[in-house]
């Protein structure tokens, strides 16, 4: 598996020399980083794609996700929400927005916002299904390793009936 990420980052890589404005080259490397564990180098890869692409959902959300788990929270937060006022299409993302959020906003002791954030979570119910559905492809091997806790979480937060959302 790690040299499947090693080659994905060298075409990612060979993508942005041959076109330095290309912010599909850098949401690759952002994810290919992620996978990797390097998530200093993808948020310099995610940024960079925002920079290029400040109009598209996944830009906004992928910098917004390694922001969180890096505990750069305002930054994540807005990047979060920008991620949301861009109309993100699949509830998928939805969930794990208001999840990242939810997180966010418990960190904070903002206890207010977190309800909001996990009521909103609910509400991408089927975002679950979705990702129960990807991630039994023998392909998601990688996505597993970076999202499975996340999606697990999320499915606690939904079926649980926690009287506290913020924690």
């Amino acid at each position: 598996m790690a040299g499947d990420l090693k080659s994905a980052r060298a075409d990612y890589q060979r993508m942005a020399e041959l076109d330095g404005q290309s912010a599909v080259a850098y949401n690759g490397l952002a994810e290919v980083d992620l996978q990797a564990g390097n998530l200093e180098n993808a948020r310099i890869a995610a940024l960079k794609a925002l920079e290029l692409a400040p109009k598209e959902w996944v830009a906004a959300y992928n910098l917004g996700m390694i922001e969180e788990r890096l505990g750069l929270d305002e930054s994540a937060a807005r990047h979060l929400s920008d991620a949301l006022e861009l109309e993100i299409p699949d509830s998928r993302h939805r969930l794990l927005v208001h999840l990242y959020l939810w997180r966010i906003h418990c960190r904070r002791a903002d206890n207010e916002s977190a309800r909001e954030a996990w009521t909103a979570l609910k509400r991408e119910k089927a975002g679950l299904e979705e990702w129960q559905v990807i991630m039994s492809a023998d392909e998601a091997h990688a996505l597993r390793g970076v999202l499975s806790g996340d999606i697990e979480e999320a499915r606690r937060l939904i079926m649980d009936k926690v009287e506290d959302a913020s924690r």
